[in-house]
């Protein structure tokens, strides 16, 4: 009697692929949607465009890059723009990088006017003094340039890069809580800019100065909420 083969014959494999839900079985999916943290820049413009005390010989403001969820402090609730969108998908960030550039031109035609720029590690308050002011030019960040009468040269650029890491003077800020905050508040530690004007030779401003002031940061979101499709 002739034995059966044992070996199998090669067959062709076929071309149609199975159709993973011809069990009906329900198959679910959990992707993660955001990575764990990221890094992105932010953009502050100042809606404000006049800088002025009228009848003072000088005017200061301040505004707080690290804390993007609240940036200007006398505005109050002033989220830079995109911070609420990816606030949605974390709950904590830290600022690990800011740039601030301030365009400037006298709007008084009888005043010179000083104007300064610097950043800080304590909080200015809403009130500087003029010494206070004047004492912002000698400081070793600071950048300061002087106007003439409006018609003259009644312009200039002030620029700030502050590296976090060189102004702090360690990495302590990248894992320090005090330097980070949920998204729905500020840090406890923060670097806050500083912008004051003030005029030459005893005078008084009369319009003060007209600005364009925009604050770019680096901003670090992590601790990823739970979102999955």
């Amino acid at each position: 009697m002739q034995k059966r083969s044992t070996k199998r014959k090669n067959r062709p494999k076929s071309k149609v692929k199975r159709n993973q839900y011809q069990d009906n079985r329900i198959i679910t999916f959990n992707r993660t949607i955001v990575p764990d943290s990221v890094r992105t820049r932010l953009v502050w413009l100042d809606p404000n465009n006049v800088l002025n005390n009228s009848g003072a010989a000088f005017v200061a403001k301040r505004f707080r890059p690290t804390g993007i969820y609240d940036i200007d402090p006398l505005l109050g609730g002033s989220a830079v723009a995109g911070f609420t969108e990816w606030a949605a998908f974390y709950y904590k960030y830290r600022v690990i990088h800011t740039n601030l550039t301030i365009h400037c031109a006298n709007y008084d035609t009888g005043t010179v006017l000083q104007v300064v720029t610097l950043p800080l590690n304590v909080d200015p308050g809403a009130t500087p003094s003029l010494s206070d002011i004047q004492n912002w030019t000698l400081q070793p960040f600071a950048r300061h340039c002087l106007v003439s009468k409006s018609g003259g040269m009644d312009r200039c650029t002030l620029k700030l890069n502050i590296n976090l890491r060189n102004f702090v003077g360690t990495d302590t800020f990248l894992v320090d809580d005090s330097y980070s905050s949920a998204v729905t508040n500020v840090p406890q530690n923060n670097v806050y800019v500083a912008v004051g004007v003030f005029v030459i030779g005893g005078l008084t401003m009369t319009n003060g100065i007209g600005y364009s002031l925009t604050i770019s940061s680096i901003v670090e979101f992590f601790e990823r909420k739970e979102l999955n499709v």
